[in-house]
């Protein structure tokens, strides 16, 4: 599936011909290449690509490092690539990124745990969101899902998880000012994100409640 910016520019994954394939861009009348991924012997599968309105694309890509796959995320704009995260560490895998016009990237991502999780960068445990296992509003998170729509320009992410109480929801993360640092022996939180719950729902039921509570 492609992706489309506010400026009409459509960013897809394809094979063109024989030779070219790739993460390309075109606006109706020019078809630029993002990346080039025509040596089959160095890259792999390609994921779905999300583009920004500066016309960064990020997408997942299997990239050859020795005799084996690395599976990478990456972001670029024709002329920089750069990774946002790969599986060369705690990660086992990705599921199609978003990408915001900061710049800001989210994405699922399983662990070599196998614990499923939302994420913003390279670290599993700076960089996390929310993933199962974490209590949400009084329940322990037993599945997600989050979209290439799920990310805005103001860093929010939404996304819909179920939990081990048996309710499922729909809600929005929401990145929490950073304070100034001030001396002290506890350590930071990791969580920079408050979650607002959008509507819990029972089976067969409709939206409970509207709340908003910081984790």
């Amino acid at each position: 599936m492609p992706s489309i910016n506010d400026k009409g520019t459509v960013a897809f994954a394809a094979q063109l011909n024989p030779q070219s394939r790739g993460i390309f861009t075109s606006d109706g009348t020019t078809i630029s290449t993002i990346f080039d991924a025509s040596d089959l012997y160095s890259v792999g599968r390609l994921g779905l690509p999300s583009i920004n309105n500066w016309g960064t694309v990020a997408f997942g890509a299997e990239l050859a490092v020795g005799q084996g796959l690395l599976t990478s995320l990456l972001t670029s704009d024709g002329t920089t690539t750069t990774t946002v995260a790969d599986t060369s560490g705690s990660f086992k895998f990705f599921l199609d990124p978003s990408i915001n016009d900061r710049g800001t990237v989210a994405f699922v991502a399983e662990l070599d745990s196998g614990k499923r999780g939302i994420f913003t960068g390279s670290d599993p445990v700076r960089d996390q969101v929310i993933a199962t296992g974490d209590l949400l509003f009084g329940s322990v998170v037993e599945g997600l899902h989050f979209s290439r729509t799920g990310l805005n320009n103001s860093g929010q992410i939404a996304f819909s998880a179920i939990l081990a109480d048996g309710s499922q929801g729909i809600y929005v993360a929401t990145p929490v000012p950073e304070l100034s640092p001030v001396p002290t022996p506890v350590p930071e939180p990791t969580s920079t994100l408050g979650i607002l719950s959008l509507g819990t729902l029972g089976i067969g039921s409709r939206l409970l409640r509207k709340q908003k509570k910081q984790l």
